[in-house]
């Protein structure tokens, strides 16, 4: 083989690893390589869900502590979500869509170790994304953080 077919080979081969990343984590543990398909950062996306509501609202579990953690939501006292949220590959975000009528309305986030989010909602025409994550580390109580826009948020 020339120098140029076996250059362009490598290349080929290193393109497909990459991408593979992708879409496969590959750990080396214990002397050990092992292959896990990774985790889809957005669960329940719905471009068609997001025209017809006018809340959407993100959870993601962040957690340094915790893989998997029960959170559940509500506005207005009526349960939106009650579901378990994995960590992942961090960022892993699922989806919830509500059409809610304009004006103030009460959102209470909590999580099954007792973290608590309590915050009002001001829906007013267009659309508003909130995104809540669930944090937990060793050094502290486990929060909900809260972050509310008018247009999407992006997530890193």
């Amino acid at each position: 083989m020339n120098k140029k077919v076996v250059i362009t080979l490598l290349i080929i081969v290193f393109i497909a690893f990459i991408l593979m990343l992708r879409v496969y984590k590959v750990n080396y543990l214990q002397g050990e390589i092992i292959i896990e398909k990774r985790v889809l950062h957005n669960s329940n996306y719905s471009e068609k869900k997001i025209g017809e509501s006018n809340l959407i609202i993100m959870v993601s579990n962040q957690s340094l502590n915790k893989d998997t953690i029960k959170i559940n939501g509500f506005i207005d006292r009526e349960p939106i979500f009650s579901d378990d949220f994995s960590v992942g590959d961090q960022h892993v975000v699922t989806y919830y869509y509500e059409n809610l009528s304009e004006g103030a309305h009460n959102l209470i986030i909590q999580s099954e170790d007792g973290a608590e989010l309590i915050k009002n909602v001001q829906i007013i025409n267009d659309k508003t994304w909130v995104y809540i994550t669930y944090w937990n580390n060793k050094n502290s109580e486990p929060k909900i953080g809260f972050k509310k826009q008018n247009k999407h948020i992006g997530i890193d």
